[in-house]
This record gives structure tokens, sequence and C-alpha cells, in this order.
């Protein structure tokens, strides 16, 4: 179980800065849209830090827990 201090770490962490830290190669689809460039359903959006994985219909903390 995560603590809410966990859960607020992990809200206010850049979704993009830890993807590039930990080696994905990253694919500009839009303006504020990215994806994973080995798993071009999940979508990223910068702006307001938020994704979703539309080939398994999950967002938020799910992928990070998976």
């Amino acid at each position: 179980m995560y603590s809410s201090k966990d859960i607020k770490r992990a809200n206010d962490a850049s979704i993009i800065n830890y993807l590039e830290q930990n080696g994905q190669k990253l694919i500009r689809k839009g303006r504020d849209t990215i994806s994973l460039a080995e798993r071009e359903s999940l979508i990223i959006t910068p702006s307001q830090n938020k994704w979703y994985w539309f080939s398994r219909q999950i967002g938020g903390l799910d992928y990070w827990t998976l």
C-alpha cells in the first residue's frame, strides 16, 4: 500500500522526465501529445502530466504499479 505522501510525490513527478531517465524512446505525436516508441497506444499529455494507455484502458498511477 502506498502512503498519501508517496502518491502525491508520484503525481508531482514529471512523466516525461521519468521515462527519459529510464531509457524510453519518446515520439512527439502532436503539439501536446507524446507516445512511447514501443507502445504507441500509450499517450502522454505533458502540459497536464497525464497519460492514458488506450490498448489497456488504464491511466494514472495504474501504469507504475503494473
